[in-house]
């Protein structure tokens, strides 16, 4: 019994070193990895415009997006944009677009 088991875990680090070489073989080869994003940059810099510049909320605008806030925050840290912090947002209606009040211009 205890030969068949070691003949099997010779096996499974056989497998496991393989694929850890395949997968740093197409690294070097500059093969992109894992998911495709579902945000392009274009759609992720316009949402970050209207976010931070008028104040509409990520919700809202992953909703227009057809994608959950959290997908949308992704997509500006992998582009290193800044997003409004939950606690400014909040306060006071200061992000309500059709107030026309901005965040920004919030100096309280």
């Amino acid at each position: 019994f205890h030969i068949f088991s070691a003949v099997s875990e010779l096996g499974r680090d056989m497998i496991v070193e393989n694929t850890i070489e395949g997968l740093n073989a197409a690294r070097r080869r500059g093969t992109q990895l894992g998911r495709p994003p579902k945000l392009d940059e274009e759609s992720i810099l316009g949402a970050h415009m209207m976010h931070y510049r008028q104040g509409v909320p990520v919700a809202e605008m992953a909703r227009r997006l057809k994608v959950s806030p959290v997908t949308l925050k992704r997509g500006f840290d992998r582009l290193d944009l800044e997003h409004l912090p939950t606690t400014l947002r909040t306060r006071s209606g200061a992000n309500d677009p059709a107030r026309g009040v901005s965040v920004l211009a919030d100096s309280s």
